[in-house]
C-alpha cells in the first residue's frame, strides 16, 4: 500500500463519525448548494453594486478556464479512476436522495462500501473539480472585494476540499493538485484581465458607454 493509499484510507475510514459524515456530506453535495448559489448570483447582478457585476464576470471567465479547460481536460487526458471504482470496501457518504434537495438534511446521510469494478472504468477523478472551483471562487472574491473576512472563505473552500476526501471521491493528490492550479490559474487570469480593463476602459466607456455603465453603476 502506498503513502496515498494510507492518507486516503485513514480519512476514508478512520477520522470517521456521525456528526462528520453529516458535515461533509452536506460540503460535498453540488446538488444542495447550487439553488442558493444560483439565487445569490441573480440577486447580485441585478442589486450588487459595480464590484459585484465585476466579481460575477470574473468567476464567470475564471471558472471557464479553471473547470472547463484545465480541470475537465485533465480528466479526460489522465483518465484516472476514482477510488470507489478500484477499491474494495471505500466509505461512502451521501446525503438521502430527496427532492427538492435540502429535505435530506432532515434525515441521517446514507453510507455504504464501494466493491471494486472487474470491467476497465473510465477515469474522472484527477484533479478534484469541488477543490479548484471552490478555490478559484474565493480567489476572485479575495482580489475584488478587498476585505480581510474574505479570506475567512478559503476554509470552508478547504473543508469542501477535504470532503470530497472524506466521502470516498477523490484520492488525496486529486485534492492536492487542484488547489495550486486553481489558486495560479485564478491569479493569472485576474492579472490579464486587469491589464486589459486598464487598458480598454477609454474605449469601453467611449464606444459602449451604456453597457460600460451596467458595470460600475
Amino acid at each position: 500500500m502506498d503513502w496515498e493509499q494510507i492518507i486516503f484510507q485513514t480519512i476514508n475510514h478512520r477520522w470517521t463519525s456521525p456528526q462528520l459524515d453529516f458535515i461533509m456530506a452536506i460540503a460535498s453535495s453540488w446538488d444542495l448548494w447550487w439553488p442558493f448559489l444560483t439565487l445569490f448570483a441573480v440577486l447580485l447582478c441585478f442589486f450588487g453594486k459595480a464590484k459585484g457585476k465585476l466579481f460575477l464576470l470574473s468567476v464567470g471567465v475564471c471558472l471557464l478556464v479553471v473547470d472547463g479547460i484545465c480541470t475537465n481536460g485533465l480528466k479526460k487526458i489522465i483518465q484516472r479512476p476514482r477510488p470507489e471504482a478500484v477499491l474494495d470496501g471505500v466509505r461512502q457518504v451521501d446525503l438521502p436522495k430527496k427532492n427538492p434537495r435540502f429535505l435530506a438534511l432532515r434525515e441521517k446521510p446514507r453510507v455504504w462500501y464501494s466493491v471494486a469494478r472487474i470491467q476497465p472504468v473510465r477515469g474522472g477523478s484527477f484533479p478534484s473539480g469541488h477543490a479548484a472551483n471552490n478555490f478559484c471562487v474565493i480567489t476572485v472574491a479575495v482580489l475584488i472585494f478587498r476585505k480581510w473576512w474574505i479570506w475567512l472563505g478559503y476554509f470552508p473552500a478547504a473543508l469542501v476540499a477535504y470532503s470530497r476526501i472524506y466521502v470516498g471521491s477523490h484520492w488525496p493528490s486529486d485534492v492536492l493538485f487542484a488547489i495550486p492550479m486553481s489558486l495560479g490559474v485564478t491569479l493569472l487570469l485576474m492579472s490579464g484581465l486587469s491589464y486589459l480593463a486598464e487598458k480598454f476602459e477609454p474605449y469601453l466607456q467611449k464606444k459602449y458607454n451604456r453597457i460600460y455603465k451596467i458595470f460600475t453603476s
